[in-house]
């Protein structure tokens, strides 16, 4: 995959995943279609991209396409610096 910075990956990211948060199955689509129309802020969006593997955890930052996956806002900030694993057996 080939990307010129983090918010072309980013992009990469949520059209590979369907604009699909890959945890609860929310689909932002429409969301990132009004945010590409500027209709509203990206914050409204509801996407994220999620390290897989909390980037406090690796060194350097793992920005590979393979650690990185679609979330909605909230399923990201409810994980936070979990991993998978700690994160679903709250």
């Amino acid at each position: 995959m080939k990307y010129w910075g983090k918010q072309d990956l980013k992009k990469q990211i949520w059209a590979r995943d369907n604009y699909t948060c890959t945890y609860c199955g929310l689909n932002m689509r429409d969301y990132y279609i009004a945010w590409q129309n500027k209709e509203i802020k990206r914050k409204a969006a509801l996407l994220t991209v999620d390290h897989i593997v909390p980037r406090q955890a690796k060194t350097p930052k793992d920005w590979s396409e393979e650690n990185l996956t679609t979330a909605c806002s909230k399923c990201n900030s409810s994980k936070g610096n979990k991993s998978l694993k700690e994160w679903r057996e709250e």
